[in-house]
């Protein structure tokens, strides 16, 4: 197959399928070298095996385009195979259903709002334009969504759908099946090691097949040598989508020192192995220090009354600004032993959670409880009970008159729902951290940008 560049299907359904790329690459193999033998040959490698990865080898395969993942990993999928799976598309069924106006322009707005002059607008129009596409593209490989739109903070208008049955389940399985049945590959232990240039051209990898992560080592990606070393070669280019590197303690911790004792839900084996490939092949990293502060159920969680479990008092306001509260949390932990903070709700309050199937999950694994009593509430998380019922009473009073001459929290849409109608809801104010948002600037056509001459990396997405 003679080699050309990826078309705009290409480029913006990897960009749209599970997050803006940020991930692996080493450079190598200057002009003038003997010609190296190659152990196998595709048009298209993919360093990483989620969402983002899968959906960009079905699209290169869509381009007649002969495709291999490789994943360091036994098992393929990433954090995309535990993540719970919402994605905002504009202008889709769901929105029709409930005459809903959204757009591309709308998206956008939203976009650029949200990231507060961080975000660089023409890779968010990129993603904005290309976002329905990623939608139709996703349906056509058979993945699916629930029927409701969840409403998230930072978007004018509901878009955000929920992947049936988790991502794994409702969008992952799926188009992974159809990657396959196409003729695809995914090898699993085996870890790219170098981006092998020449010419100036990326012309492949180094890989080691038969890989063992070893969740023993202070740094896998340091310390470990195993595996057998391969030269994999790619006619049309190499695609970084090796995720998340904040399952790296140490690593996370240099680029934000408040990271160093947070939780996290990812995989082991999101580490910086793809930050240090990228790295080495000359790609300029931006946004490293940021991350995206997460809890169990963050919207319900905002409606209830947050204390200390230790104290059975308050110590945020609620409804506050995520970040907030996630630094609020971080510091109770800090002082408590590292007793995980709680929210509390009652009935009134669940009948409009955002997201009950969640709320259902996490009470299903430990996450998050329902009681008939206070006293069950105090009982079950350890809490003093006259100082929960004193909070509780405050609570109550502060709803009542729409005022918190505490902690300023509004109660706009929660008046007067205190916390006094059983069953009562417990959900932990557990901070966590889903996605670390850096990784290697791309141009809005994905392409990696070098650090050296501020264009493109021929080959590099």
């Amino acid at each position: 197959m003679p080699k050309q560049p990826l078309t705009r299907i290409g480029r913006r359904a990897f960009m749209t399928g599970g997050a803006l790329l940020g991930a692996s690459g080493v450079a190598a193999a200057a002009a003038g070298k003997q010609a190296r033998r190659w152990d196998q040959t595709y048009d298209v490698i993919i360093v990483g095996s989620g969402l983002a990865a899968t959906v960009s080898a079905l699209a290169a395969m869509k381009q007649g385009a002969r495709v291999v993942m490789l994943e360091k990993m036994p098992v393929a999928g990433g954090a995309s195979a535990i993540s719970s799976g919402t994605i905002p598309f504009p202008g889709t069924p769901q929105q029709a259903k409930r005459n809903i106006q959204d757009s591309a322009d709308l998206f956008y707005s939203d976009l650029v709002k949200s990231g507060g002059g961080y975000a660089h607008p023409q890779l968010m129009r990129a993603l904005a334009q290309g976002a329905h596409e990623a939608y139709e593209f996703v349906i056509s490989h058979g993945g699916m969504f629930e029927d409701y739109l969840l409403e998230f903070p930072g978007h004018s208008v509901p878009r955000v759908l929920q992947c049936k049955d988790g991502c794994a389940r409702g969008v992952l399985l799926p188009l992974r099946d159809a990657y396959l049945e196409a003729g695809g590959r995914i090898v699993t232990r085996c870890r790219v090691d170098e981006i092998v240039f020449e010419r100036g051209q990326v012309v492949g990898v180094r890989v080691r097949e038969n890989y063992r992560f070893d969740r023993m080592l202070a740094s896998d990606d340091i310390e470990n040598k195993s595996g057998d070393t391969r030269f994999y070669r790619a006619r049309r280019g190499v695609i970084c989508a090796g995720g998340s590197f904040i399952a790296d303690r140490e690593f996370r911790a240099q680029e934000n020192p408040r990271l160093r004792n947070v939780f996290t839900s990812h995989p082991e084996g999101a580490t910086a192995g793809c930050v240090r490939l990228l790295t080495e092949a000359g790609a300029r990293f931006v946004h490293m220090s940021f991350f995206r502060p997460a809890f169990p159920q963050a919207f319900d969680m905002m409606r209830g009354m947050m204390i200390d479990p230790t104290t059975g008092k308050r110590f945020t306001r609620e409804n506050g600004d995520r970040m907030a509260i996630f630094a609020a949390a971080m510091e109770v932990l800090d002082r408590n032993g590292r007793v995980v903070p709680i929210s509390i709700f009652d009935s009134r309050v669940q009948a409009f959670a955002a997201d009950k199937d969640r709320l259902e999950r996490n009470i299903k694994i430990g996450r998050a409880s329902v009681h008939d009593t206070i006293e069950s509430v105090a009982g079950r998380y350890q809490i003093p009970l006259a100082a929960l019922q004193d909070s509780i009473a405050r609570f109550n009073r502060y709803a009542a008159d729409g005022k918190d001459p505490e902690f300023g929290r509004t109660f706009e849409n929660a008046r007067g729902l205190g916390i006094e109608k059983p069953p009562y809801y417990v959900v932990q104010v557990r901070p966590d951290v889903n996605n670390t948002m850096g990784g290697a600037l791309t141009n809005a056509q994905a392409e990696v940008v070098s650090l050296r001459t501020n264009q493109p990396i021929s080959g590099l997405y």
